[in-house]
């Protein structure tokens, strides 16, 4: 076995026993000490992850003081810290109220109606779309990108199919059976924002749009089934409270003729919110550089995280 492979387990192993300890703990308590671990290894173990996100907020806010940056810097470590401990507690999360709906709630009604795309975006806690559903009554099925470490995988597997969601593989045979789940007028849920192979696919920030990305997987799939989309994006308003924004149910463009023009259209739709939430973006200190293209139907990214 070696170093690295090792170092992986033990480290799957660690956060298996932390999350077992904060499920025992009040929400708040278990939240703040992910924070606090977070902040604590990534200042000591992990300069490349500021560094990145330095650069891309001094992209993205060139005019926001040092200062300023900083702080997001601050913000955005924290809130990923977060997410991996809610892990522990994402139905405590829902069940105690800590969670605002907000915007156009009409997919609630039209689920098991008509078939319905939800392009989620990875912000404040995105797992928590799951639980949301749930208390609704409401079946879905997600694409998964199994994480490489095998306690990390089985602990977001079993979390995800807690919260109620069917997972889908990120190959052919996931794409057939997102076709059925459609087809059967549920609910396909696909991040819209994704690294594949240490860059990011999406959103495209001025680049020109590609096939090789979970949005045209979702054009390609509303376009066979007629469905309609929905954006649907997670905002963290307090330590442990949250907003779930939700886009009113649209369909694609008659007058688009290409995938390429479709991924441009919901491109534009997603990158305003992330460019308005970036401090609590997962894929803030992330490469944008030229688009990978390789073989591959959704997914495809081994983060700097390393988290479920």
């Amino acid at each position: 076995m070696n170093i690295e492979r090792l170092r992986s387990q033990l480290l799957g192993i660690w956060y298996l026993v932390l999350l077992g300890l904060l499920r025992c703990a009040p929400v708040r308590l278990a939240s703040a000490t992910g924070g606090l671990l977070v902040r604590m290894n990534v200042r000591s173990n992990r300069p490349e992850i500021i560094a990145g996100a330095r650069k891309n907020l001094a992209a993205h806010r060139p005019r926001d003081a040092m200062a300023d940056r900083e702080a997001s810097i601050n913000r955005f470590i924290e809130n990923v810290g977060r997410v991996m401990a809610e892990f522990a507690v994402l139905a405590r999360i829902s069940d105690e109220g800590r969670i605002k709906l907000i915007g156009n709630q009409e997919v609630f009604g039209l689920a098991g109606r008509e078939p319905i795309i939800g392009i989620l975006l990875h912000t404040g806690n995105w797992e928590l779309f799951g639980p949301v559903l749930r208390r609704a009554g409401i079946h879905a099925a997600t694409f998964y990108e199994p994480p490489s470490n095998r306690v990390a995988r089985k602990i977001a597997e079993y979390t995800r199919r807690a919260s109620g969601l069917e997972l889908l593989t990120p190959n052919p045979r996931g794409f057939r059976n997102a076709l059925a789940q459609l087809q059967a007028r549920r609910i396909v849920a696909i991040f819209g924002d994704e690294v594949r192979a240490g860059t990011l696919a999406a959103p495209l920030f001025g680049r020109p749009p590609h096939s090789r990305c979970n949005l045209a997987l979702a054009a390609k799939l509303a376009r066979r089934t007629s469905a309609r989309i929905v954006i649907a994006y997670s905002k963290r308003t307090g330590p442990c409270h949250f907003e779930m924004h939700f886009s009113a149910p649209f369909k694609l463009s008659d007058a688009n003729q290409t995938v390429l023009a479709d991924v441009a259209d919901l491109n534009n739709k997603i990158e305003p919110i992330i460019l308005s939430l970036l401090d609590q973006w997962y894929y803030l200190n992330d490469t944008l550089g030229d688009v990978v293209q390789h073989d591959g139907q959704a997914g495809g990214a081994v983060h700097a995280w390393s988290s479920p």
